[in-house]
């Protein structure tokens, strides 16, 4: 992936991101969609040790944020690949099979660490700056968003087909964001 205006990728990304947290849920009907909580599900048999994952769920078990975003639409697996455009312009969203009703920052957690894998550390940083510049959100409870983001690949990214070099740098990467994300919980 390799937009020739990056700025102008992330910007219409943080956008669209922004405007479908800001759909009005009251007057949709939207009660048929799960409502995505605080709580984290049990873990698997077999932990992902190799992308942290008993580490993630317990700090996750006791790092609740105690404040809460409002409700909204949620996408549930916002990132570069469910993005289809139309020369530079964004044309659709595609999967929506994990639309839920929940904290806006749980999108963008899972954004965050997708655009990290397919655009790098700087794109991340864009693009998060630009949706709290559009939505004015707090982002103090991000961190414990981006943790639930990381757990997402535990126990799948082995199966992905990627080719040995980019697995590796893919959990490189994953490595340093739950670092990070701990370090602000911790802090």
């Amino acid at each position: 992936l390799d937009p020739p205006d990056l700025g102008g990728y992330l910007h219409q990304l943080a956008n669209f991101l922004a405007q479908l947290h800001a759909v009005d849920i009251t007057s949709a009907a939207l009660d048929f969609l799960p409502r995505l909580g605080w709580q984290v599900g049990p873990p698997p048999a077999l932990v992902d040790e190799s992308l942290s994952e008993d580490m993630i769920r317990r700090v996750l078990a006791n790092s609740a944020p105690q404040a809460r975003g409002r409700t909204v639409l949620l996408h549930g697996d916002f990132w570069p690949g469910n993005v289809l455009w139309r020369g530079d312009q964004l044309a659709a969203v595609v999967d929506w099979e994990d639309a839920a009703l929940g904290d806006p920052l749980a999108d963008v957690g899972n954004a965050r660490l997708e655009i990290l894998w397919a655009l790098g550390e700087a794109a991340m940083t864009q693009f998060t700056a630009r949706y709290q510049a559009l939505t004015g959100a707090d982002y103090a409870p991000l961190p414990y968003w981006d943790l639930r983001a990381a757990l997402r690949p535990a126990g799948k990214l082995g199966g992905w087909g990627l080719p040995p070099e980019q697995e590796d740098h893919i959990r490189a990467l994953h490595k340093g964001f739950v670092q990070q994300a701990m370090t602000q919980i911790e802090g």
